[in-house]
Formats: C-alpha cells, sequence, structure tokens
C-alpha cells in the first residue's frame, strides 16, 4: 500500500472516542454564524448532569482531569472565537481538538491579555505565549508547500515573524516565530499545523507497524499523537512512538490535577489535550443539527 493510500485509510479510520457523541463529519447546511449561535447554546444550556458523568468517565480512561472550558464559549460575545474554531477545523482536525489543543497552548492568557477583543476575536495573538507556535517562521513555507496552509497567507498582512529566545535545559534557543493578526488566522495557523504534524505521524507510524497497524488508528490516537508531534521536537516524538507499542496511549498515573499550574511533560500534556476534546466532544457542545439530514 502506499503512504498515500495508507494515509486515507488512517482517515477512514477516525472513529469515536469511547464515551463519546463521535466526531462529526458530514455537509454543513448552515454558515460559520449560525453554527457559532448553536454552540454558544449548547454550552449555555449544557446538561450539568451529564458534564459530570462525561467528566468522571473520561478522567478514568486518561488519568487527568480535562480542562472545563466551557465559560469562553457561552455567550453572544464570543460568537467570533467560535466561529474561528469551526472556521479552522477540518475532516482531520475537530473543533474539539483544535479548540483543547489551543487553548491548552495558552488562549486562555489571550482571552486575560485582551480582554473584550480577544472575546470578539479581533485583538492579535501571539505564536509562542497563545497559542504554541514557536517555530511558525521555520514551518510556514513547508505549510504552504504541502498544501497544509493557503499560498495567500501573507507575511505582513496575517503574520508577522519575529525571533524569540526560549529558555531549554541546555540554554537558550534562538526560535522564529510570528505574531497573527487575528484569532481566525491564528487558529487557521494551528489547524495547519496540527494537520502537517498529524499526517508526520501517520507517516511514521506506517514505517513502524506497516499497513494493517495503521488502518487500525482509532481517533483518541490520532489526537494523542498528534498532540505528542506538535508539542515534541523529532527525536522526543520518535523516542515516545518506539517506546509505546502500536500507538498505545499512556495514561498518566500521577496526580490528576498535575498540569494545572503547566507543565513541560509531553506525556501529560498530551492526555490533558486529548481528554478535554473528549469532553467537550462527550457534552456535545460542538455537535451540529443538520447532520442528521444532510448525510
Amino acid at each position: 500500500m502506499e503512504l498515500e493510500t495508507a494515509l486515507e485509510a488512517a482517515s477512514e479510520a477516525f472513529t469515536s472516542t469511547v464515551g463519546t457523541d463521535g466526531i462529526v463529519r458530514c455537509p454543513l447546511a448552515d454558515s460559520p454564524g449560525d453554527r457559532a449561535e448553536q454552540v454558544i447554546q449548547r454550552s449555555k444550556t449544557r446538561d450539568r448532569k451529564k458534564q459530570r458523568k462525561c467528566r468522571e468517565s473520561i478522567q478514568n480512561r486518561y488519568g487527568v482531569r480535562p480542562k472545563n472550558l466551557f465559560g469562553y464559549i457561552d455567550s453572544a460575545k464570543e460568537k467570533n472565537v467560535v466561529k474561528a474554531v469551526l472556521n479552522n477545523s477540518n475532516e482531520k482536525i475537530s473543533p474539539e481538538f483544535l479548540y483543547s489543543v489551543a487553548m491548552g497552548e495558552g488562549l486562555t492568557f489571550y482571552f486575560s491579555d485582551y480582554g473584550s477583543k480577544a472575546s470578539a476575536g479581533t485583538a492579535p495573538v501571539d505564536g509562542p505565549q497563545h497559542i504554541g507556535l514557536d517555530e511558525f517562521g521555520d514551518d510556514v513555507t513547508e505549510l504552504q508547500a504541502g498544501g497544509y496552509l493557503r499560498k495567500d497567507f501573507r507575511k505582513g498582512t496575517d503574520y508577522t515573524p519575529y525571533d524569540w529566545v526560549r529558555n531549554e535545559a541546555g540554554g537558550e534557543m534562538l526560535l522564529h516565530t510570528a505574531k497573527f493578526k487575528n484569532l481566525n488566522v491564528a487558529l487557521e495557523a494551528v489547524s495547519a499545523e496540527l494537520t502537517a504534524r498529524r499526517d508526520k505521524f501517520i507517516a511514521d507510524y506506517f514505517e513502524m507497524y506497516g499497513e494493517d497497524a495503521t488502518e487500525d488508528l482509532n481517533d483518541e490516537q490520532l489526537d494523542y499523537w498528534t498532540y505528542i508531534y506538535y508539542n515534541t521536537r523529532p527525536k522526543v516524538r520518535r523516542k515516545l512512538l518506539t517506546k509505546a507499542r502500536f500507538g498505545r496511549i499512556t495514561e498518566w498515573t500521577g496526580d490528576p490535577e498535575a498540569g494545572n499550574e503547566g507543565s513541560r511533560d509531553p506525556v501529560l500534556n498530551a492526555d490533558i489535550r486529548t481528554a478535554t476534546a473528549a469532553y467537550l466532544r462527550c457534552v456535545g457542545v460542538f455537535r451540529v443539527d443538520e447532520c442528521d439530514d444532510t448525510e
């Protein structure tokens, strides 16, 4: 089987996570604005009893407490935030996962930094501080060449590159990152990066385990390893994938609240992001009503 075919097969195997309502993949009849209003209404009127059951079940599954992110998408003033998530999710990167990753990588600080402008999605977004895009300046050309990011995603218009020094265990590292003009553009970049990293994971997995195992990948494995590939350097992620036989998800066995103050542990962070996406999916705030009529 060719790698491209394997990628397609793995995408088709993107089935629902245990204990959730599944990932929506269907034509959408309404505009992003109409769907955003649905998401806001679902967040505002969510079933708290169901929410508690979802949280308990998912915490037992991953060993971490999923993040409670409903307060950022439950008001009409946050419609543009929801639209940005919906606009930039796709059949590979679900809105739940995109939102979970962005918020976990620092988007909460974006809201505290910019207040009402952040809620409107109009404030600029800092790559490393708000969305974890530490090296976008190095990645943008490859993302565009690979078809992950539109060709007219322009420097000076959509993003402004700048150099940033990050403290590492071995010393300081100079990184080429960027600031983005608004939230929609920033999430477009995050989605492109996630999609590219997902495909890199699948390529590595295919090389390690072959066709049959690649076709058997499920949605939680894809979310988990996509985030590992988003959050770690190549040597680290290959090492983690080699250690985790057949893409096994490593359940966190420490304090379920360990990630509350931030963490550099890629396994803990991946568990939190994947669990939070599963939590959002279980509660159903991003579920789309039109699917039953348009599939």
